[in-house]
């Protein structure tokens, strides 16, 4: 965590030296980082991205670095990952980025939110995906066009 003063009025270095120094243990003293999500492991509820034309039709996905967010020391900084995705054609490599993590956090003020999360957190593939076979995917359109005739009839 990085805190950045301005004291403004002060008559002497000293007294600026003085007034930077309570504003840094007050905040020090108040405000921490904490960790919501680590490097190198997926976000809960979004695990998997959708991918066209491959073997699989979803890639597993896992974030690039720690995900932190600024709160109040002794309150639980609230925060809800949002996900979004680019859309992915197979084939696809391990440590392609195919997407990004943002942070919401409920009633927080944007300067208490880290600069590395302003932009987002890059989420990659954790393995490979190879583009499927013509023939797998004929049938895969086969099989989704009798599923969606089916579920029209039902629902």
């Amino acid at each position: 965590m990085r805190l950045i003063t301005v004291v403004m009025g002060a008559k002497t270095k000293t007294s600026r030296f003085e007034e930077t120094k309570k504003l840094l243990n007050y905040g020090y003293s108040t405000y921490k980082a904490t960790e919501k999500l680590g490097k190198g492991v997926p976000v809960p509820g979004f695990e998997n991205a959708p991918v066209k034309k491959g073997v699989a039709l979803e890639v597993p996905v896992i974030t690039t670095k720690s995900v932190n967010v600024v709160g109040k020391i002794g309150e639980e900084a609230k925060a809800t990952p949002r996900v979004e995705y680019k859309v992915l054609t197979a084939p696809i490599k391990k440590g392609d980025v195919i997407g990004t993590v943002y942070l919401d956090t409920e009633g927080k003020s944007d300067y208490l939110m880290p600069s590395n999360l302003k932009g987002g957190v890059d989420l990659i593939a954790a393995e490979d995906v190879e583009e499927g076979s013509w023939i797998r995917l004929f049938f895969r359109s086969i099989f989704e066009f009798i599923a969606n005739l089916f579920k029209s009839i039902v629902g």
